[in-house]
């Protein structure tokens, strides 16, 4: 995977439109870092999800808080799809981060059935590297 960074300085060798760069945005000097390597903005994410206007739970914002990006993992055994989560939530929801099993993404199924209890991801904690 390329550091965002490095990804910015690819694309602006073909691109010159406006470009929004995103991952480990979490304060304004990062953003001043995305603008100094050529993007025309910042995408802040992971960071507002533990704020007082979020709609989180708080439990899932306090994991946050007391998160490191030591505490992500990525991987694509939740829903097929890679994503970055947070390793406490995988081991309350039974998960050992240490041998995931590989998701293939045909066999994604994100509906519920209206039973949000049967979603298998709804108490696991997606974040990026806050």
């Amino acid at each position: 995977m390329l550091s965002p960074f490095a990804l910015l300085r690819e694309i602006r060798t073909w691109f010159d439109g406006p470009l929004v760069l995103s991952g480990a945005i979490t304060h304004g000097a990062s953003i001043l870092a995305a603008q100094a390597s050529g993007a025309d903005l910042a995408y802040v994410g992971s960071t507002f999800i533990a704020t007082d206007k979020a709609t989180a739970t708080p439990d899932y914002k306090q994991m946050i808080v007391d998160s490191s990006a030591a505490d992500i993992l990525y991987t694509n055994a939740i829903t097929g799809v890679h994503g970055n989560y947070l390793i406490p939530s995988l081991i309350r929801a039974g998960f050992d981060p240490e041998s995931m099993p590989v998701g293939n993404p045909r066999d994604m199924n994100f509906q519920s059935g209206g039973n949000m209890e049967a979603k298998a991801w709804r108490n696991i904690g997606g974040c990026g590297q806050v």
